[in-house]
């Protein structure tokens, strides 16, 4: 008896397409005295990556227990900056000081 594959649901196949287009977290800074914001873009690998290369210099060092409650927080993060794959363009941080200037952080 042969084994038969079930077919692919398109929306399916294109669902998972998506979570592997870039996306970019980014900070827009303006400040009332400068009229062009400035913008700061950085791939959302190198976010993803960041726990697990600073989980790697930390037990590179010699064991301390002042560094384990941060491995276990690095361990605890690496699993889910890939959750921020699936959610649309939008911003997390907006905030405002004091009518000078404006900062806004969010993923695209």
């Amino acid at each position: 008896m042969l084994a038969r594959r079930k077919p692919l649901d398109s929306s399916q196949a294109l669902r998972k397409l998506t979570l592997l287009r870039p996306r970019f977290v980014y900070v827009r800074v303006r400040v009332r005295d400068v009229s062009i914001p400035i913008f700061v873009f950085v791939p959302l690998g190198l976010l993803e990556l960041a726990p697990r290369v600073a989980e790697y210099i930390l037990r590179r060092e010699p064991h301390k227990p002042e560094t384990e409650y941060v491995l276990q927080a690095l361990r605890a993060v690496q699993g889910q900056t890939w959750e921020l794959r699936k959610l649309p363009p939008f911003a997390l941080v907006e905030a405002e000081v004091k009518n000078e200037a404006e900062v806004q952080i969010g993923i695209w």
